[in-house]
C-alpha cells in the first residue's frame, strides 16, 4: 500500500474512534438562581477544584463553559463527574475523580481536608450523580437520564459523617464509563 493509501486508511480509522474526555457538569447556585457549566476534562480532577474551599470552587466553576440550563445537561452515559456549589444553603455535592476517591486512605484524607476548607457546609457525595443535582435544584431528573436507564432510588442524603446516603463514602457508587453514547451536545467543546 502506498504511503498516501496508509494515511487515508489511518484517517478513516481515527475518524471512527469516540471522542475521549472526562466530562463533567458543574452548577453554581446563588440568590439569582442557578447556572450550569461544562468541562470536557473535569470529571477525574473534580476533587482538586473543590479542595481549596467554596470561593475557589466557584471561581473554577464559573471559568468553565456556560451551558443552557435546559439543554446543557450531560446524561448518565456522558457524565463522569461534577460538582454543585450552593452558597445559599451552604451545600456542596460532588462525584467523580474515581481513580483517586476509590483509594480509602486518599478519601479519608480528602474528606478531612474538605471539613476544614468548607467549614459549616453540608458536603455530600452525589450517589445518583447529576440526578442528585437536579433533585436539589427542583429540576426534573429526566433531563439527565440516558434512554433505558432505570432511575436510582437513592436520595442525596445528609452531610458526610451523618445518616443518609453520603454516610459511608468509600468510593464511587457509579461505575466508571469511558465510552460515550450519542447524548447531549449542547455544551460539547470537543
Amino acid at each position: 500500500m502506498a504511503e498516501s493509501g496508509r494515511s487515508a486508511a489511518r484517517q478513516r480509522r481515527v475518524a471512527t474512534l469516540p471522542t475521549v474526555g472526562d466530562r463533567a457538569n458543574y452548577v453554581v447556585v446563588d440568590a439569582d438562581g442557578w447556572r450550569l457549566y461544562y468541562s470536557h476534562w473535569g470529571a477525574q480532577i473534580v476533587d482538586r477544584h473543590l479542595a481549596a474551599g467554596p470561593a475557589a470552587a466557584v471561581r473554577f466553576i464559573e471559568a468553565q463553559l456556560p451551558c443552557d440550563p435546559t439543554t446543557g445537561w450531560l446524561d448518565d452515559d456522558w457524565a463522569e463527574g461534577g460538582a454543585m456549589v450552593d452558597p445559599t444553603r451552604r451545600r456542596m455535592l460532588f462525584y467523580g475523580a474515581h481513580d483517586f476517591l476509590a483509594d480509602l486512605d486518599y478519601l479519608r484524607a480528602y474528606l478531612a481536608l474538605l471539613r476544614r476548607t468548607w467549614p459549616g457546609w453540608d458536603i455530600g457525595w452525589a450517589v445518583d450523580g447529576l440526578g442528585d443535582f437536579t433533585t436539589h435544584l427542583g429540576v426534573d431528573s429526566a433531563v439527565v437520564r440516558s434512554p433505558g436507564r432505570v432511575q436510582s432510588n437513592s436520595t442525596f442524603g445528609g452531610p458526610i459523617g451523618t445518616s443518609g446516603s453520603c454516610r459511608n463514602v468509600v468510593g464511587p457508587s457509579r461505575p466508571h464509563r469511558s465510552m460515550c453514547s450519542a447524548g447531549s451536545t449542547a455544551c460539547s467543546a470537543g
